[in-house]
């Protein structure tokens, strides 16, 4: 069956218009009815904290101020639409958090506002400015979004050779340059318009900008700080109807015990990631961020992602995984995992579940079980700020499996419609129909672009990764390897399609 065309764009418009009307839709999902048995709390940004928050007139100001509530597992939390909160927020067991009201979702944020020309400072370096607070080592700014995402910082860090990641030609919104690559000590080294340095000995914030003091000039400025924005327990969770946006880290995430019963639905998660994780004993610098995630060797049973919307997201939009030995634990298991009906837009990957078990003597069962991936749009993979990572890469799908130590039981990728990546279509070592089932998935990727990575043997992982040009004649090899043949592969020439230039 004949699963390779040629396309000027009509059909990928055709596709890309069924994304639009799903995001439009996440984006104005109403109020969802939920049968709560517990007590209802209700915070607004114009609440009280000495409220009781029962109702809402009666409204708390502050998430802080949900940490001295009493929350019980059955309860649940109601932001009002419209407001924003720049504070953290922590789950708690057994708890429904969703919105009420009219508007907008509410907006959690995990930034600092960078508007306002008091808030900065010439340096002695001309067109370098300093930000006026601290900002300690832990909250390591891993992005800037500037008036709403028409343009973004290019974050240069410093190894410990005093060198910077060489991240290639970067695009920043306005224009494109090289940035990295060269020795760095310090904000007296940045060069390029919206470079930015967060000195972490220093706990000083620097940007390059050649418009004057940007507290000034840009209307709108946010700093996004390392930490996840969401966090916390994820047993019997609901998340609705919530805009996280602005973090450094993840935007949904760290949960250090067992995942059982989580869902977040109807959720927007926006300019996600950058943050420094760490530095590798090479000396190459690590930085990270996820849209949701869950990661852990507690594994999950009931991690449900559904009609989510990510939008630039420095590394993948949902995912699950874990690397290490399992520690003290038997096994590592990841049990019935749902994406469902999101649209990832503009991230470095958008759908990824994977394990990897880094001593594979130990004998524990590293499982991956009901795993049902479908109905998701990957839009513009390893494009957006994100592109400026060292390490691009960018995919519809990672399955990465290294070391073949993982146990697959009913895992499934279908209706999966992937729109256009920089670099590949899917990172998977094993395609082979007793590893992941791939079926009725349709990619739209340019010509020069490459399918991905398997192994020469798929069916057990092992042999030099493959890694083939995206043509008819590799994808009929790739098809054989494992590839289900109902995926429908179209190939468009580059840079010629109307509407969707992107940098």
């Amino acid at each position: 069956m004949k699963n390779f065309y040629h396309d000027d764009g009509t059909v990928m418009k055709e596709y890309l218009d069924r994304a639009n009307a799903l995001k439009k839709s996440i984006l104005n999902s109403p109020n969802t009815e939920f049968d709560i048995n517990g007590t209802k709390y209700y915070i607004s940004a114009d609440g009280n904290d000495e409220n009781d928050g029962k109702s809402p007139e009666t409204a708390i100001a502050t998430i802080a101020h949900l940490a001295d509530i009493e929350l019980l597992p059955g309860d649940a939390v109601y932001f009002r639409r419209g407001d924003t909160w720049r504070e953290l927020l922590t789950l708690k067991e057994g708890i429904t958090y969703t919105a009420y009201g009219e508007g907008e979702k509410p907006r959690i944020l995990g930034s600092l506002d960078g508007v306002g020309g008091e808030k900065w400072s010439k340096t002695d370096k001309e067109n370098v400015w300093v930000f006026h607070e601290l900002i300690p080592e832990d909250r390591d700014i891993g992005n800037i979004c500037i008036n709403h995402g028409k343009c973004w910082g290019i974050k240069v860090s410093r190894n410990g050779l005093n060198r910077a990641p060489d991240s290639k030609v970067v695009f920043n919104g306005i224009e494109k340059f090289y940035s990295g690559g060269h020795d760095f000590y310090g904000y007296q080294d940045l060069k390029n318009n919206l470079e930015f340095f967060h000195d972490l000995r220093e706990k000083k914030l620097y940007l390059y900008c050649t418009y004057g003091n940007p507290g000034e000039y840009f209307e709108h400025m946010e700093l996004a700080r390392k930490r996840h924005v969401v966090s916390g327990c994820g047993k019997n969770v609901m998340i609705d109807n919530l805009a996280v946006m602005h973090g450094g880290s993840h935007g949904i995430a760290g949960f250090a015990g067992r995942l059982e019963n989580f869902t977040v639905q109807n959720c927007y998660l926006a300019w996600i990631g950058g943050s420094i994780q760490f530095e590798t004993e090479n000396h190459t610098i690590v930085r990270l961020g996820n849209a949701i995630e869950k990661y852990g060797s507690t594994g999950c049973d009931g991690y449900y992602i559904r009609n989510c919307y990510s939008y630039q997201i420095y590394d993948c939009a949902y995912t699950v995984q874990y690397q290490g030995d399992a520690e003290n634990r038997e096994d590592c298991i990841f049990k019935n995992v749902e994406y469902a009906n999101n649209v990832a837009e503009k991230c470095n990957t958008g759908l990824e579940v994977w394990q990897r078990n880094t001593n594979p003597s130990n004998n524990k069962r590293f499982v991956i079980e009901n795993m049902n991936l479908h109905d998701n749009y990957s839009l513009y993979l390893g494009y957006g700020w994100g592109n400026q990572r060292p390490n691009k890469d960018g995919n519809f799908f990672y399955g990465e499996t290294a070391l073949n130590t993982t146990e697959y039981i009913n895992c499934t990728v279908e209706r999966h419609y992937g729109i256009l990546s920089s670099c590949y279509a899917l990172l998977v070592r094993n395609i082979a129909p007793d590893k992941y089932n791939f079926h009725d998935n349709v990619y739209f990727l340019e010509e020069g672009r490459k399918i991905g990575g398997v192994c020469e043997n798929p069916n057990d992982g092992t042999g030099a990764v493959w890694q083939p040009d995206f043509n008819e004649e590799s994808v009929a090899e790739f098809t054989r390897r494992g590839g289900e043949p109902g995926t429908v592969w179209y190939s468009l020439k580059k840079q010629n399609i109307e509407g969707y230039g992107l940098q």
